[in-house]
């Protein structure tokens, strides 16, 4: 069945030979979306056998973000749905909020919605 173990805080995904994320989303009955979200993939990124997804977790769930050429505070904030003023905090950030390709940023996702 589908039903996850009461009072679990985390659920990960061992990836098999085949799977996709869309597979994978109709088995935990979640969206492609929030699978990215919560493992920091982009559209282009390829699943690998025996990589370890998250697929579901209750709260804000810790994600590391690697900064690329062109991004901006507000296309990440955009793509994870938090306010820039939050990244700038939990990263301690100056109020100019100055990000270089390669920083990596720490980004609390809520995974409930």
């Amino acid at each position: 069945g589908k039903t996850a173990p009461a009072k679990s805080k985390s659920t990960y995904y061992r990836v098999r030979s085949g799977d996709s994320l869309w597979s994978i989303s109709q088995r935990f009955n979640t969206d492609m979306e929030k699978l990215r979200r919560l493992n920091n993939l982009s559209a282009k990124s390829v699943l690998q056998p025996n990589q370890r997804l998250l697929v579901a977790a209750t709260g804000p769930q810790e994600v590391y973000y690697q900064v690329r050429e062109g991004d901006s505070l507000w296309s990440i904030a955009s793509r994870y749905k938090v306010p820039v003023s939050q990244i700038k905090a939990w990263n301690s950030l100056s109020s100019k909020g100055i990000i270089r390709p390669g920083q990596r940023l720490k980004i609390l996702v809520d995974t409930t919605g």
